[in-house]
């Protein structure tokens, strides 16, 4: 009799260690983000929260953002679809995970910035290119100045484009 309350017991323990690991695994679990991409990740986080978009569920089930070398994104060793001459990012869907071009960290940061953006915009909202050239979604690349110059104009159209998307549902 002792020795059925002691597995009782044992039982009992091992339900609550699972119950708060599982607690761990859901709320205080953060994405693997590369350090050199932090701060992008950490303002496009900040401009959502600031438009009062909530992409929780999205960054709850995000695995990592991650910078890969190109060669990889283009000949689809990183996912079976591979990319073009203008990937610079990509989201892998299945593995939960975000790569970014390695050859990025040579250019200036507002593409950068535009790139994570773009991808998150993907991977969070689901959303589709866009034949905008003023648009983050736009999948031809424009040059640096242009992104920094129009910064304000870009955030604005992706966050209203992100707006509709979610009142459409």
């Amino acid at each position: 009799m002792q020795s059925i309350k002691i597995v009782i017991s044992y039982l009992g323990i091992f339900v609550i260690l699972g119950l708060l690991y599982q607690y761990h695994i859901k709320y205080d679990y953060e994405p693997k983000v590369d350090p050199v991409l932090q701060t992008y990740v950490d303002e496009w986080r900040l401009d959502m929260d600031s438009a009062g978009i909530s992409y929780s569920r999205a960054w709850d089930e995000l695995k990592s953002i991650e910078i890969v070398e190109c060669s990889k994104i283009k000949a689809g060793l990183i996912n079976s679809n591979g990319g073009d001459e203008h990937t610079l990012g990509m989201v892998i869907k299945p593995d939960r995970r975000i790569v970014i071009d390695s050859s990025l960290l040579t250019m200036h940061e507002s593409i950068l910035r535009m790139t994570i953006y773009h991808e998150l915009g993907h991977y969070a909202f689901n959303l589709d290119h866009i034949d905008d050239h003023e648009h983050i979604m736009n999948t031809n690349p424009l040059h640096y100045s242009e992104y920094k110059e129009k910064w304000p104009e870009f955030k604005y159209n992706y966050i209203n484009t992100i707006l509709t998307q979610l009142n459409e549902r």
